[in-house]
Formats: structure tokens, C-alpha cells, sequence
């Protein structure tokens, strides 16, 4: 008797088809599941970033400033994200900055892009790392921007201006939130790398320091006003673009993350602030002194 071998025609076609299945299935869930993974690491980055913010300012020490500025005696100067470096496991980048005179430059190392301050979606600057102004001068890319309220001294009144571009010494977090409360105020949150609209251009850069009239919006700050236009007020909010190329305003936060804005808070919590997000309550979680009192969880 002639004994069968292999599989016939049907069970081959069951076979694929099964096969097929398992395949639209799992594949699918293996992406959602690095999708989330990578949702996870922004998140951790932006919490880190926060931390390293609070770490430099609770050592009797006040964050750095939003522009260029330089020590007690003058012997280093950068913005506030140079200083900041060494606590977010940056400290070869930050000594690399040191010149023969033994002062530190930040033009010597702007350009470098610090994956600690990059958001996986962040696609704006198309993989580059890299972002430049108006001139032509390139600079590291970021994705993240602090609220610059807590940075500067700033008038959000009808005449919107940076007044000084860093605190009095005795201006810590605790003691500037003493009222607003660390948990209901936003310390760092996305910005993108490029953003920007036909009328105005700009983005993240984490060396970028200029605040004149005659500057690019590239600062990687949040909650400044800027020459003719301004980023501060109640009708201020994030922007979520759709798309890398999406029209956005520069001045403000924004993310390529579609369910929200991931947040750090001033006592180091992180959470994701809903898309829909009420009209004056971003400006109130960016605010030190309006007595607001604010849940977003």
C-alpha cells in the first residue's frame, strides 16, 4: 500500500493562512510595543533633564540663566544648559570646553548634539542632529525646553520682556514656588529641534543664548517673550505637530508625541498633559507667582 508523504495542496493553503494571521497580529504588537518603549524613554530623558536641573539648584545653588553669562569671577561663561551638563553625566563634553586660558568657552562644543536632551520622535531636524541659525552657525539639537520663568526675571505685564537674564542668588526652586507649589509647576518639557512658520523661524538649540530682538527664537527655553512676538499668557499652550515639516510656533513647547506633552515637574514628577488641556491652564502651570493651584493628573 502507497504510503502518503508531505502536505497536500489544502493544508498547505491552511497552513499560510495561519501563518498569515499570526503575522498581522503579532507584528503590530512587537511595533506597539517599541513604540511605547520609546514613549518610555522620552520620558525618562525629560526626567533626568529635570533632575539634573534640581540637583544644580539644591546645592545653596540657583538654576543658570537663559543667556550668556559668566561666574561670580568671570572665569567661565554659557548659558544655563552648559552649566548643567556635568549633572546629566555630560562632564568630558563640559571640560572639553575649557581653553588654554583656563576659561570655559561654549562656542567650542555648541554644535555637539547631547542625546540626553533627544526625543526618539523628535524627527525635525530629519536625523541631523544638528540645527542653525539665521547666519549660517550650527548648533546641537534639542528636544527639550525649561520653563524660562523659573530661569529669568521676566514682566509678563501688558509690555512682555526678559528684565534680567538670570535670578538673584537667592532665588531656588523652593523658594520661588513657595506659593505656586514645586508639584503644580512646570519645570522642563519638549520643545522641538525645528519649528517654525512662514513669518517667523526658529526651534531648539541647547547652546543657543541669544535673547536681542535680532535673534532667532532657537533658545531651548519655554516661556519667553520675543521681540515683536511673544511665547508668555493665558492663551499660550503646547502645539503637537502631526507631521516633522507641521507649521509651529517656535516660542513655544511643543512635541511630535500625539496623546499629550510629556512634563517634569518642579519636585522631579513626570506625567503626560492631555491634548485637550484647558485654555489658561498651561499658562498657569508655567506661572511662579500667580498663586494658582492646578491638577493635571
Amino acid at each position: 500500500m502507497h504510503k502518503r508523504s508531505g502536505f497536500t495542496l489544502i493544508e498547505s493553503i491552511i497552513v499560510t493562512a495561519v501563518i498569515g494571521v499570526l503575522v498581522a497580529i503579532t507584528v503590530p504588537a512587537i511595533q506597539q510595543g517599541r513604540t511605547r518603549a520609546r514613549e518610555i524613554e522620552c520620558v525618562v530623558k525629560l526626567k533626568n533633564v529635570g533632575l539634573a536641573a534640581t540637583n544644580y539648584d539644591s546645592g545653596g545653588r540657583i538654576l543658570p540663566g537663559v543667556e550668556r553669562i559668566a561666574n561670580a569671577s568671570h572665569e567661565s561663561y554659557g548659558i544655563g544648559w552648559f552649566y548643567i551638563l556635568p549633572f546629566l553625566e555630560q562632564r568630558p563634553l563640559y571640560d572639553s570646553a575649557l581653553t588654554t586660558n583656563g576659561v570655559y568657552d561654549i562656542s567650542l562644543i555648541r554644535h555637539k548634539e547631547i542625546k540626553a536632551l533627544r526625543c526618539w520622535f523628535d524627527d525635525t531636524d530629519q536625523g541631523t542632529g544638528v540645527v542653525k541659525d539665521d547666519l549660517g552657525s550650527t548648533y546641537g539639537a534639542s528636544s527639550v525646553g525649561i520653563n524660562g520663568l523659573l530661569l529669568a526675571v521676566v514682566d509678563t505685564g501688558p509690555d512682555p520682556r526678559v528684565i534680567r537674564p538670570t535670578r538673584d542668588p537667592s532665588d531656588t526652586i523652593s523658594k520661588l514656588l513657595h506659593i505656586e507649589g514645586q508639584s503644580n509647576t512646570i519645570l522642563v518639557t519638549e520643545k522641538v529641534a525645528v519649528c517654525g512658520s512662514d513669518t517667523l523661524q526658529g526651534g531648539s538649540a541647547w547652546a543657543y543664548h541669544e535673547l536681542s530682538d535680532f535673534a532667532v527664537p532657537l533658545y531651548a527655553v519655554i516661556g519667553l517673550p520675543w521681540g515683536p512676538n511673544n511665547g508668555i499668557g493665558p492663551n499660550t499652550t503646547f502645539q503637537a505637530l502631526k507631521k516633522w515639516d507641521a507649521e509651529c510656533n517656535p516660542l513655544l513647547a511643543s512635541t511630535r508625541h500625539q496623546a499629550g506633552i510629556p512634563v517634569c515637574w518642579a519636585d522631579g514628577h513626570v506625567s503626560i498633559v492631555n491634548l485637550n488641556i484647558a485654555a489658561g491652564v498651561w499658562w498657569a502651570c508655567m506661572t511662579i507667582d500667580g498663586g494658582e493651584v492646578v491638577n493635571l493628573e
